[in-house]
């Protein structure tokens, strides 16, 4: 296959030809199967007789011009990743970054989307990716994921790839009819919540549909927006208040900390696990959070905790090797972080009550006295969750008339 003879014939330029023994020694290298080596550069021929064509050296070789190449050519005949990494290996392309294999996954998950069902489908995921832009271009706290554009095509295939087969849904998403997407949903072997998730993805894609005349309705059924848990009652001023005189006194410095972190500042036991002495500013005034958008402003009484708990963590030696901030009697010889469970379980035993109540009650707090807004850009939640926090008060304030109007 790779005789002098035979490729001069097949490849016009000598260093295409080259580039095709170089590849051919790179799958040696690799120890490629001998079938998989034949195969591989048997598909490579067809592209390096392009590359021999169309390009005048091989430093005019791109990602981009890669990516045209191998979709013009059959599916049989594409190089595959191993190319790639052939090239990259040689560098004669550069390493892609972690966006430009993103948004090639995204493109791929396209091409993958039947026939019937691709063209809307493409429209949707450049506006979605068009969205993106603008929101780093705006430098706002939170920007639309590639992974979430991934896995929202991919979801759109497997629906599409559902539909398929039936008759009235050949022709596009124009034909997807309500019970269709309620048969779709009840067959997803998922938990409730995710089901619930799928049906609101399927609901903003053909709304999008719906505004660009693509569908004439809209197919999925509606459901009211979530709310927080009724069953969450935030403390009431008096018990806060008897916190934090507690919490004043010091008298477990690591119990302090912990307390006015999740009350004051809304940090939940995933982030307080993650919480390095790294992230401690000079003189502990500032305080990095993985997922914040601004470094914390830590108030009086953290700042007193946070001095307090670092002078009888640092005075343990067999402590220092460990890089996390907070650390457990466990832990103390390790690199490991402490617990969520941990964390839950001395605060519940002492004070009897949980981080995530604590959080809650700051949460609804914040929202109440500025808004859901300040959730969004100070504390990196999401418009979705900060809404939540909205309706958990109007729920509140509906539940406080009925009790009022209850009393005699």
């Amino acid at each position: 296959m790779l005789a002098p003879t035979a490729l001069e014939s097949q490849i016009p330029t000598d260093w295409a030809r080259d580039l095709l023994v170089r590849y051919a020694a790179f799958l040696q290298f690799y120890a490629y199967a001998p079938l998989v080596r034949q195969r591989l550069v048997r598909e490579a021929i067809r592209l390096c007789r392009r590359i021999g064509n169309e390009l005048a050296t091989v430093a005019a070789i791109t990602g981009p011009w890669i990516a045209t190449a191998e979709q013009s050519l059959p599916p049989a005949s594409r190089g595959g990743p191993s190319f790639r990494r052939f090239l990259i290996e040689q560098q004669i392309l550069s390493e892609p970054t972690t966006e430009e294999r993103q948004r090639a996954a995204i493109m791929t998950a396209v091409s993958r989307v039947p026939a019937s069902f691709r063209s809307a489908t493409r429209q949707y995921t450049m506006f979605r990716l068009h969205i993106r832009s603008e929101q780093q271009q705006q430098r706002l706290a939170r920007v639309l994921s590639l992974s979430t554009v991934l896995d929202d095509v991919r979801m759109l295939a497997r629906f599409a790839r559902y539909l398929e087969p039936t008759a009235d849904a050949a022709s596009g998403w124009a034909l997807v009819s309500e019970q269709a997407v309620v048969r779709y949903l009840r067959s997803l072997e998922v938990h409730s919540n995710s089901r619930n998730i799928v049906r609101g993805d399927l609901r903003n894609f053909f709304a999008y549909c719906l505004r660009h005349h693509l569908v004439a309705h809209n197919p999925v059924p509606a459901q009211g927006p979530r709310e927080a848990s009724s069953s969450f009652q935030p403390l009431t001023p008096d018990a806060q208040r008897m916190l934090l005189e507690r919490w004043t006194r010091l008298v477990d410095p690591l119990e302090s900390l912990v307390g006015c972190l999740a009350l004051f500042h809304a940090l939940d036991t995933g982030a307080l696990r993650r919480l390095q002495l790294a992230d401690v500013g000079a003189q502990g005034a500032r305080l990095s959070v993985t997922g914040r958008p601004i470094r914390l402003m830590l108030d009086a009484l953290t700042r007193r905790a946070l001095q307090a708990y670092l002078t009888v963590r640092l005075a343990d030696p067999m402590v220092r090797q460990n890089p996390h901030l907070l650390v457990s009697q466990g832990g103390r010889h390790t690199r490991r972080p402490v617990s969520s469970a941990f964390l839950t379980t001395r605060m519940k035993k002492r004070v009897g009550v949980t981080v995530k109540q604590l959080r809650m009650t700051a949460l609804s707090t914040i929202a109440q006295e500025s808004g859901p807004r300040v959730l969004v850009d100070a504390f990196g939640l999401s418009p979705t969750q900060a809404g939540r926090y909205q309706r958990f008060l109007a729920y509140r304030a509906d539940q406080a008339l009925v009790a009022l109007a209850d009393e005699p």
